[in-house]
């Protein structure tokens, strides 16, 4: 479980004013959350990244917090191409299915036929 203090604003200012407080990946916009103390599961960290929430955690008390962001960054990019790549398979497998019940029905339906046309 994620625990964190959010940074008070005049603590926050010169990371926004560097980096900003959000940025795109894929089609998402995820939100900078700059942070005095971050702790997952427990235990201290540098960076989080929470792609259901759509935010990044960066802690402002590290001291490099340009390589933490791009490397939460970096999992918010491979994120996002994953659920594009998902979306687009299921839709790929659903396309396939469809067209799969529809050969079976077609071939029962001529089964069908034949078997009442053989018993005439």
């Amino acid at each position: 479980m994620m625990k964190y203090e959010r940074a008070t604003l005049k603590q926050q200012k010169p990371f926004k004013d560097k980096f900003g407080t959000s940025f795109r990946a894929g089609h998402a916009i995820y939100k900078i959350v700059w942070c005095k103390e971050l702790f997952n599961d427990e235990r201290a960290c540098y960076g989080v990244c929470n792609p259901e929430m759509k935010e990044i955690y960066i802690d402002i008390t590290q001291s490099d917090i340009q390589e933490t962001l791009i490397h939460e960054m970096f999992h918010a990019e491979v994120y996002e191409s994953g659920m594009k790549q998902m979306s687009s398979f299921y839709h790929d497998l659903e396309e396939l299915c469809c067209e799969a019940a529809s050969r079976v029905c077609k071939n029962f339906e001529l089964k069908r036929k034949n078997a009442k046309s053989k018993r005439r």
